[in-house]
């Protein structure tokens, strides 16, 4: 086991070493050009509007906003100025959405962005977007990249297509610092130990930000708050969350398998579900020597089954916000699901479809710890020895599947068993306790013929003719009953039958009979 282990360790470093670090200077190198050609037109879009500052600057060798989506598709998110005149307002009513809206209708004036604010006081997402995207426009037309760069078409969003192999989204956007969304006040959940109270201080201080983009979750609806409203982004705490152990080394294993082996037609995987299963991984594994190096294998393991379950229901759900889900789809169709989590436990817990939950996952024994609807459990599932042992409900396991045989092996109770089938010769069988049996049903016949143990069938039932009939024992019979008079003459009757009507059964009978006799 310890060697297997170690080969693993061992093939998992030389894939990193291999794979992932290539990937990464791969990257890397696509991000130093791609960066060329953005600050270039995000510097003619400053000219002509100088309210929107490029907040694209490199520190540490890392671009400031910038994420990969994939090796060729990349978001730069642009931070506006002057967000302070306006109240962040997250009341719930927009899932995994905000809006900002002016703190007093009389500092209208005031506000650096004034002609983007509705008549009702909402700093529209969706009006400074659509302005950005002219003027995005007009710059790449002008900028000295003009022969390499292109604004991609019907959309909403500023997205541009670089030499024909990479795109680029810019998303203008607000950084809020120093609160937390009232609609993520559920993170982190109160039975889960991971991460610590010091951690998620700082993942909260570090805020997160408000995008103008196109949200899923509001397509199609019409009111003005859900048009202007703003997409809460957690980046920078999901990065901050991943510091220590082989968390990063695990996130850039699973992102270089998604691009080398999960690149589907339509792209319905993105590495952002990489991470999300990945901070779910880490609640389930709150220790940090769980993230060892020697750990990776495992925790690369566990991810990937819960990929395996998110792909079969079309469903992965994301952090922080109960109502900013997304489906994985193969067709390319982004769902967006409005109700708490992808897991079992919580998702039974909250909808009580169980149906639906174990055609997706198979895992019984969570749904009836949750539910104890094991009738619907088991019809789904057919996996009673499961069942059984986490309800103990034999006789609704029992009335549904008629597999007796496992009931009893699990559980041991086979009054109930024989109380709800009558088949006391496959219980005898497995569990041999022929006085719950026969105490139970009455049926003597049954319960010697295949037990074979007269002195507990008479005392359990007194009924000495059947058990003289079945086994020929009168002594026996005599000794546990005291009543010599029955136990002869139900011999003899027995013998005469079996004589052609001769007497000679008479001088049969046992010697212990004659002297009770």
């Amino acid at each position: 086991m310890i060697a297997a282990q170690a080969k693993l360790v061992y093939q998992l470093n030389k894939y990193y070493t291999e794979r992932c670090q290539a990937r990464k200077a791969a990257i890397a190198k696509t991000i130093r050009e791609v960066c060329k050609v953005v600050s270039d037109v995000l510097k003619e879009v400053e000219v002509q509007e100088p309210r929107f500052i490029s907040s694209l600057t490199e520190i540490d060798a890392r671009y400031e906003g910038l994420e990969v989506v994939s090796p060729t598709e990349f978001e730069v998110v642009l931070y506006l100025n002057q967000m302070g005149v306006f109240n962040f307002v997250d009341d719930g009513s927009l899932p995994g959405c905000a809006v900002l809206k002016l703190s007093d209708g009389r500092k209208r004036s005031m506000s650096l962005w004034v002609e983007f604010i509705t008549a009702s006081g909402y700093l529209s997402a969706r009006k400074i977007r659509s302005r950005f995207q002219t003027l995005v426009a007009q710059a790449v037309d002008k900028c000295s990249y003009r022969d390499v760069v292109k604004m991609i078409a019907d959309t909403s969003e500023v997205r541009l297509r670089i030499r024909e192999r990479y795109v680029v989204q810019i998303t203008p956007a607000f950084k809020c610092t120093g609160i937390w969304p009232r609609s993520a006040a559920q993170w982190p959940l109160p039975h889960i130990p991971w991460p610590g109270p010091n951690r998620v201080a700082e993942v909260k201080a570090e805020g997160f930000n408000l995008l103008s983009k196109e949200c899923y979750s509001l397509t199609g609806k019409q009111s003005s708050a859900e048009s202007d409203a703003w997409v809460l982004q957690f980046a920078e705490a999901e990065n901050r969350l991943l510091l220590g152990g082989c968390r990063n080394k695990c996130l850039s294993v699973l992102k270089t398998l998604r691009d080398r082996h999960l690149e589907l037609p339509g792209q319905p995987l993105h590495n952002y579900h990489m991470k999300t299963l990945l901070l779910y991984e880490c609640e389930k594994h709150p220790r940090e020597t769980d993230w060892d190096e020697a750990c990776l294998g495992d925790r690369l393991n566990g991810i990937l089954l819960q990929l395996i379950s998110c792909l079969q229901c079309r469903r992965c759900v994301l952090r922080y916000v109960p109502g900013s889900q997304t489906a994985v789809r193969y067709t390319g169709h982004l769902e967006t699901a409005v109700r708490y989590t992808g897991h079992l436990d919580t998702a039974v817990r909250y909808t009580g479809h169980l149906d639906t939950a174990v055609r997706y996952t198979g895992h019984l024994d969570t749904a009836v710890r949750y539910t104890g609807h094991l009738d619907t459990a088991v019809r789904y599932t057919g996996h009673l020895d499961t069942a059984v042992r986490y309800t103990g409900h034999l006789d609704t396991a029992v009335r549904y599947t008629g597999h007796l045989d496992t009931a009893v092996r699990y559980t041991g109770h086979l009054d109930t068993a024989v109380r709800y089938t009558g088949h006391l010769d496959t219980a005898v069988r497995y569990t041999g306790h022929l006085d719950i049996a026969v105490r139970y049903t009455g049926h003597l016949d049954t319960a010697v013929r295949y037990t074979g143990h007269l002195d507990t069938a008479v005392r359990y039932t007194g009924h000495l003719d059947t058990a003289v009939h079945y086994t020929e024992h009168p002594d026996t019979a005599v000794y546990y009953t005291g009543h010599p008079d029955t136990a002869v003459s139900v011999y003899i009757g027995a013998s005469e039958e079996h004589q052609d009507g001769s007497s000679d059964g008479l001088h049969q009978v046992p010697d212990v009979l004659v002297t009770y006799r």
